[in-house]
């Protein structure tokens, strides 16, 4: 069990790999990547998640200037639930064919992510009503429920991962099933 990780902002965070967090005003170049070089990399800069950059001669160029840049190696956070199997009146649903119809989320200070039972979705983590734009995205505490309509198959799981450098915690998950006769 991975506990989460303190920060004051999403812009002091750290979910990368073998990175470097370098801060100042008016970043545009990040040096000190030889033990990078070569590889592409994926950064936060200002508490933004960034397109992904190529390490030459031990640095990267920034679109724009920043004031805190973290890069480093990004890696893909998965969880596959167990398959779903319950006791029902008429035996248990093991070998039955079942559908997940909504799924329930909770998380803890998170930004992103995404859940799967059939086709991927995004969980949305930006409220283009309410966030500034200009600024990096305030992590979310919220719950969440997906309709997946996932067709009927006899395993059953649910999959939830994060593919950017951001947090996502999940503190609860409450899936509703369906199962064939």
């Amino acid at each position: 069990v991975m506990a989460p990780r303190e920060y004051a902002n999403i812009a002091n965070a750290c979910f990368l790999d073998s990175a470097v967090t370098i801060k100042g005003e008016g970043l545009r170049e990040v040096s000190g990547l030889d033990h990078l070089e070569g590889q592409t990399v994926s950064l936060i800069a200002d508490g933004a998640a960034c397109s992904p950059r190529r390490v030459t001669a031990g640095k990267i160029t920034l679109d724009d200037e920043v004031a805190t840049v973290t890069v480093g190696l990004s890696f893909e956070s998965l969880l596959v639930t167990m398959p779903i199997e319950m006791d029902l009146q008429n035996g248990s649903s093991q070998l039955r064919k079942k559908s997940v119809g909504e799924l329930r989320l909770r998380v803890y200070d998170s930004v992103g992510g995404e859940v799967c039972c059939g086709r991927w979705q995004i969980i949305v983590s930006r409220d283009v009503m309410e966030d500034n734009l200009d600024e990096a995205v305030t992590p979310k505490t919220a719950p969440y429920t997906f309709n997946l309509l996932s067709g009927y198959e006899s395993e059953c799981s649910v999959k939830l991962r994060q593919t950017d450098p951001l947090p996502f915690n999940v503190s609860s998950l409450v899936v509703n099933i369906a199962v064939e006769n």
